[in-house]
């Protein structure tokens, strides 16, 4: 395990964007999994597959959007920002959360409805209401939720874990963060009915069989 390890952070410091990239796509892709059986389970059903369309969107979200900017952002805070003991650790990791929070989880809404829906209609049509109505209501609360876990994470894994240990620490909490992300982006959502003028609302079905 410690010559992976030391190969993993080797890895890191000659290529981080890559191997970030790389690293993500596989988190996300595992969390999506993860999200798929926890829906199949609560459906009480156990027939068809894990979608591969819809974990491609998601570990596409991580390698394209995510992991290069997450990179590049705590490359920054590494650099510039004072290290050590528990009220710089806490500093770097709100700079960090709200420094991405707010911007990569719009990102993530955008993407991952937009690409979703070439994939399921093969255009961009009604992309962006979907998008719109999925930001009106589970923006905030991402936001929110997001920095409730990751300010203490980043904190702690700054400040307690060692070096080495740092990388896997943030693994295994994006592998859960990734199945809560893929949770909130599949669920169903309410979507105004443009045409009609009384306001009523219909129900698409959730993208996880629709994709």
């Amino acid at each position: 395990m410690n010559n992976l390890l030391r190969s993993y952070s080797n890895m890191l410091a000659r290529r981080p964007i890559l191997t970030n990239t790389v690293s993500g796509c596989i988190i996300m892709g595992v969390g999506d999994v993860i999200a798929q059986s926890i829906e199949k389970a609560k459906l009480e059903s156990s027939n068809g597959s894990i979608n591969p369309k819809r974990t491609l969107v998601m570990a596409s979200y991580s390698g394209i959007c995510f992991s290069p900017y997450c990179t590049i952002l705590y490359g920054w805070i590494d650099r510039n920002m004072q290290k050590g003991g528990f009220v710089n650790s806490l500093k770097r990791g709100i700079v960090g959360n709200f420094a991405m929070n707010p911007f990569i989880t719009m990102i993530f809404f955008t993407f991952s409805t937009y690409t979703e829906m070439i994939l399921e209609k093969g255009s961009f049509e009604g992309a962006y209401e979907k998008t719109q109505r999925k930001v009106e209501e589970e923006y905030v609360t991402t936001c929110i939720n997001s920095a409730s876990l990751w300010v203490p994470v980043n904190t702690l894994n700054f400040w307690i874990v060692p070096i080495p240990y740092r990388v896997l620490a943030s693994c295994v909490v994006s592998t859960f963060w990734g199945c809560y992300l893929s949770l909130v982006q599949h669920k169903p959502i309410s979507l105004v009915d443009e045409q009609a003028s009384s306001g009523t609302c219909y129900h698409e079905k959730n993208s996880k069989q629709a994709i």
